[in-house]
């Protein structure tokens, strides 16, 4: 067992230390430190099994070094001992997760059996992990095996060896899906074991929508079988689940072409119950057949035309309102409709593109900004008209690129005003608690987006900023009055004295005793 012992008596460790190698043979000292930087920096080169620690310490308490270490080792097992055990300190050692609290002096007869006793605990804990690990690649590997033994009974053996219920007690699915066919264009990609199937199997399993699961087949020469199957009650309309499914099949596309450098071509069958996942798993074979153009029609050319009106109308809608985001998400979408405006004719497919592009445009006037000085309409229709077909989507793309950058400018810019007025708002109360979440919601933002932004506005994460603040404050305080360390700890917002001499410590390179003693007092 690997030990470090951490006391602000060398002497002491010396001894302890001295001791133990007497007493025990399992027992390798690791380090003997005095401080939390030093414990840590120990426990980084030279990660223990367990740490004895003093509570007393010259400049932190053990208990904090044990938080420390532990954030660093969870699994490490904390000694604690202690002059007087105090009913706080008892519960800060738990606190921390001890698993014994000591009282000197401390000798062989006391401590060898308690580090014996810890390293016995701390290997069936190892073995019990190491167990559970094995139990869950287990578990993952069956999980494997029962998936093929679906997709082969549901599709190459001609009947069931489970029924339904079975695979139900193994798959929390309802009674509907559809199937997705990859076809990759490399021979020897799948075949040759370039492309192992927990790489894709993963990737695939990763994207698919939420509400529904993909149960991914081996490579079977060179393709590969997804059954995409609900695992919740229909909630949507059947026109944006088309929506998701072709937005999966294209994430699909997009994942295999920039993880693994493979371009492939997928066919996608209609949604059906269960019994009948084989008519989906047929159609989609004739999707990949009979579409050469490698773009998912996802079977749009079976649709009503009502519903194919219905469907590019919603496309539309997602894509303006990511657009009036400034999210580069909309970029997503309009490849998608460029996708399914490719079935019109040259000069409808250009006449819609023109539309998008305008409406697009005048989402920059709604935001307060100018419409791009590049879009002027004459100019912008004569280009478009005298482009070669294959090139409309290429400069299609680019200048809906430009449109959304310029939103997000203008959307950047309100938002560090915003962040402006939590710092005024900071700059007056910074003794008050101002939570992260009470500023964001202050900026009108999202505590995610919130914090980048505030980063970006000021090089510092929100409680790094405020910390720094308050101990500016606490200068201030010092150099301008005669108050004492408490009395200044409480007017920057901190209730406890020696925490706040730790961070101050920090901060400035030195404590509050030492600071008011350079300034003269």
């Amino acid at each position: 067992m690997k030990l470090l012992i951490v006391d602000k008596d060398r002497e002491v460790m010396k001894k302890t230390a001295q001791m133990i190698r007497r007493n025990s043979k399992t027992i390798e000292i690791t380090g003997r430190v005095t401080n939390t930087q030093e414990a840590l920096q120990s426990v980084i080169s030279n990660p223990p099994d367990a740490a004895l620690i003093s509570k007393e310490l010259k400049e932190d308490d053990g208990f904090h070094v044990g938080e420390e270490i532990k954030r660093l080792v969870p699994e490490v097992g904390i000694i604690f001992y202690m002059e007087n055990e105090k009913s706080n300190d008892m519960k800060r050692g738990l606190d921390v997760g001890a698993l014994a609290i000591m009282r000197p002096p401390i000798n062989k007869r006391r401590l060898i059996p308690v580090l014996d006793a810890l390293w016995e605990r701390l290997k069936r804990e190892k073995e019990q992990s190491m167990l559970a690990d094995k139990n869950k690649e287990l578990l993952a590997s069956a999980k494997e095996l029962v998936e093929f033994s679906f997709i082969y009974s549901l599709f190459f053996s001609g009947s069931l060896e489970w029924n339904y219920a079975r695979y139900r007690e193994v798959f929390p699915i309802k009674d509907f899906g559809y199937v997705l066919y990859i076809a990759c264009d490399k021979e020897d990609c799948l075949d040759s074991g370039k492309l192992l199937y927990s790489q894709y199997a993963r990737v695939i399993k990763n994207i698919v929508p939420d509400g529904y699961l993909c149960i991914v087949s081996p490579p079977i020469t060179r393709r590969i079988i997804v059954l995409v199957l609900a695992t919740e009650e229909k909630k949507k309309e059947k026109h944006q689940e088309r929506v998701e499914q072709v937005k999966f099949g294209e994430a699909v596309k997009k994942a295999f072409r920039t993880l693994f450098e493979i371009n492939v071509r997928i066919g996608m069958g209609s949604e059906r119950t269960l019994d009948k996942l084989s008519i989906s798993y047929e159609e989609a074979i004739h999707d990949i057949r009979y579409d050469k153009s490698e773009l998912i029609r996802c079977r749009e050319n079976m649709m009503m035309e009502e519903e194919r009106q219905h469907f590019y109308v919603e496309m539309e809608e997602e894509l303006l309102r990511a657009v009036r985001a400034g999210n580069s998400e909309a970029l997503n979408n309009f490849m998608v409709i460029l996708d399914i405006l490719d079935r019109y004719h040259p000069e409808e497919k250009k006449n819609k593109v023109m539309e998008l592009l305008v409406l697009a445009s005048r989402e920059t006037r709604k935001k307060g900004e100018r419409e791009p000085e590049y879009l002027n309409y004459l100019e912008f229709g004569k280009t478009l008209l005298s482009l070669p077909d294959d090139e409309v989507n290429a400069w299609a793309l680019s200048n809906m690129n430009l449109i959304i950058n310029l939103i997000k400018e203008s959307k950047d810019g309100q938002s560090f005003d915003s962040v402006r007025k939590v710092l005024q708002h900071m700059e007056k109360h910074y003794e008050e608690e101002f939570m992260l979440e009470e500023a964001a919601k202050m900026a009108n933002m999202s505590p995610q987006y919130f914090s980048r932004i505030f980063k970006e506005r000021t090089g510092s994460n929100y409680v790094e900023y405020l910390t720094k603040l308050r101990m500016k404050k606490a200068m201030e305080w010092f150099d301008s009055s005669n108050q004492n360390i408490q009395e200044v700890c409480y007017r920057v917002g901190y209730k406890d004295p020696n925490y706040f001499t730790r961070v101050f410590k920090k901060i400035t390179g030195m404590t509050p005793r030492q600071y008011m003693e350079r300034g003269g007092r």
